[in-house]
């Protein structure tokens, strides 16, 4: 059986995670999207640099790994921060999570589709099924 601290740990940050969207929508009263976004990306870079510093990690120094991470940090973090931003001016925060939530299902049809994944588990339906099975619950 799991530690009861680890079920409140998942609660807390599935509250958070949620919220996030409802934080996006009452922000846009004040602030743009590109706002909102480097804010947030922002706040995220300041707490992991907080622990990295207070673990003693050493950053990497290869010029083409931060150009990697460069990359990877526009495309998975600034650009969809910023493109729910600009959708939660025309539509509601809770849509917007529920179709947030849907990135799995999307993420399962492209692998399909330009064959990095050639077969589904079993497990993986089971998975799929509960998360969505989630979304309209919440």
């Amino acid at each position: 059986m799991a530690n009861p601290i680890s079920y409140l740990r998942l609660g807390l940050l599935a509250v958070l995670w949620g919220a996030s969207f409802l934080l996006i929508k009452m922000g846009l009263g004040a602030l743009s999207p590109v706002q909102i976004a480097f804010g947030r990306i922002v706040l995220g870079a300041l707490v992991l640099l907080g622990l990295c510093t207070a673990q003693g990690v050493r950053f990497a120094r290869d010029r083409r790994l931060w150009g990697h991470a460069a990359v990877a940090g526009l495309f998975a973090s600034a650009l969809p921060w910023t493109l729910y931003g600009a959708a939660e001016r025309s539509v509601d925060s809770g849509l917007t999570g529920a179709l947030n939530a849907t990135t799995p299902l999307w993420t399962l049809l492209f692998g399909f589709a330009f064959g990095a994944q050639r077969r589904i588990a079993p497990r993986m339906v089971l998975g799929l099924a509960a998360g969505f099975g989630g979304v309209p619950l919440i």
